[in-house]
């Protein structure tokens, strides 16, 4: 039986093994060779056989490379073709003189008549592919599902198959992102994502590598699979690792302090249930031209909409402060920030989500890439879960002992509380910090207060049309925290 050889020699060669002839098999040294494949050309027994699209082949893959083979082929004999008709259709067209206008119409018209024939052309060999990739996708199926007696099992990993890099669960923060596996070169390794194909290639000296251009912020979890030369599909491995760029880098690292070079401060407010302060402080910052950067939560924007316009419409930036305020570790337990039992990254990402779009809806502009933990509840682990919706997060200046802390404590409303101070003991020791460091001590400073609090009498808002005067005229400049985190313009 004639047989069309679509392969170089010299590879049908190195791919025989030693033993193998001319009249024997190349999987079965003592078996005769009747047929070969029209693919690859090697001899093949009765029992190799695999007979597709009215040709023998030795394996699916062979049938597989044949039918992309014969696709480009078509395309490119096509295309001559065409070339070859337009050019005797613009001779002839010449010869009649066909007028200037009819001939760029007759033009158009034959281009898209080529265009709909090769799309056709181009169906069909898509569907031939998709028919046999399908075939190999069931066959893994059929062998998971039938029992030992009948057919043994794929084995799910294969020894001589390994991933290479990245690593397991490794860190990745630049793009793109290549996998690299070692592997037979008669393997045909595919990309799967979803159970769905993402990229197929063969290995060279034995090594293969598909590289991922954008890959997805976070977790990643992709699946390689292979296909030995009798067709079978095989899993070779999972690749997981985390990705994360520079801008992720950067997003994931905690803000607490300014630049200590400029004498510039932030005011920042916390609104998380009341509002019992909110007006005045307003009326503040707005009597000495202050901007500053609050923080809200999206059920006290839901309460207050129209004390979150205010905010919005006299200058001020609004960070997001969560939803509903909740715990986010288990430092109130055990004074230790270990993520919470059943904080998950949807259920925290869901907190950053709602209070955004809420926002989006009651002021119509998008919240600042900020965040702020509630109860200064934070670590690595929710900091990157932040980034990865693009927000940073934002907490106060603390140093190592309470003389270099800005948060106010505006909060203890009960005077016999070790945390509880006066408002004049809040301005003095502000200002004391200030007053440090040869008056250094505040710069790049964050302090901490909050919109409402249950203190009766007393409240702390009060001492800061004083604060305020003092820091000025210790030549201190008040600005956002979108200010701070810009180097000052010179």
């Amino acid at each position: 039986m004639p047989f069309k050889q679509n392969v170089n020699p010299r590879t049908i060669i190195e791919t025989k093994e030693p033993s193998m002839t001319a009249q024997t098999c190349f999987r079965h040294p003592t078996a005769p060779a009747r047929r070969k494949c029209f693919h690859c050309g090697r001899p093949i027994c009765k029992d190799c056989t695999f007979k597709a699209s009215h040709h023998l082949f030795c394996s699916r893959r062979c049938h597989y490379l044949y039918l992309s083979r014969r696709t480009m082929l078509r395309f490119r004999k096509a295309t001559q073709q065409y070339v070859r008709h337009l050019q005797r259709f613009v001779e002839v067209a010449a010869q009649s003189r066909l007028t200037t206008r009819a001939l760029p119409l007759l033009l158009l018209l034959a281009f898209m008549l080529f265009q709909f024939v090769q799309m056709r052309r181009l169906d069909r060999s898509v569907r031939d592919l998709q028919r046999q990739w399908q075939y190999v996708q069931n066959l893994e199926r059929r062998a998971v599902a039938e029992t030992p007696a009948t057919k043994p099992q794929l084995a799910p990993m294969i020894s001589n198959l390994n991933i290479i890099s990245p690593a397991e669960n490794a860190f990745v923060r630049k793009a793109p992102v290549a996998i690299v596996g070692e592997a037979p070169d008669r393997y045909v390794i595919v990309l799967m994502k979803d159970d769905r194909p993402v990229q197929a290639t063969v290995p060279h000296g034995q090594i293969f590598q598909f590289e991922l251009r954008h890959p997805e912020t976070g977790d990643n979890e992709w699946v390689v699979k292979a296909i030995d030369p009798e067709g079978g599909l095989r899993l070779m491995e999972t690749v997981r690792f985390y990705y994360m760029d520079a801008n992720m880098a950067y997003l994931s690292r905690d803000f607490h302090r300014g630049p200590r070079d400029q004498k510039r401060l932030a005011l920042t407010f916390d609104g998380g249930s009341m509002d019992n302060s909110a007006a005045p402080i307003l009326d503040i910052l707005r009597q000495f031209g202050i901007k500053s950067t609050f923080f809200l939560t999206g059920r006290f924007i839901r309460q207050y909409p129209a004390l979150t316009q205010r905010i919005v419409a006299e200058g001020h930036e609004v960070g997001n402060h969560t939803w509903s305020h909740p715990h986010l570790t288990t430092f109130a337990q055990n004074r230790r920030h270990n993520l919470l039992p059943g904080m998950t990254r949807e259920r925290f990402q869901e907190q950053l989500r709602r209070t955004a779009e809420l926002f989006q809806q009651v002021t119509g502009q998008e919240m600042a890439p900020f965040w702020r933990a509630p109860y200064g509840e934070q670590n690595a682990t929710l900091r990157r879960w932040a980034a990865e919706l693009g927000y940073r997060h934002i907490g106060w200046t603390n140093g190592p002992n309470q003389a270099e802390n800005m948060d106010t404590m505006d909060w203890v409303s009960d005077p016999n509380s070790r945390a509880y101070q006066s408002s004049s003991e809040i301005l003095q020791h502000l200002l004391a910090i200030a007053d440090s460091d040869n008056g250094w001590g505040a710069a790049g400073g964050v302090i901490l207060m909050h919109l409402g609090s249950q203190r009766k009498e007393d409240p702390v808002f009060v001492i800061l049309p004083e604060f305020i005067t003092a820091m000025r005229a210790r030549g201190y400049e008040f600005v956002k925290i979108s200010e701070m985190l810009r180097p000052p313009q010179s």
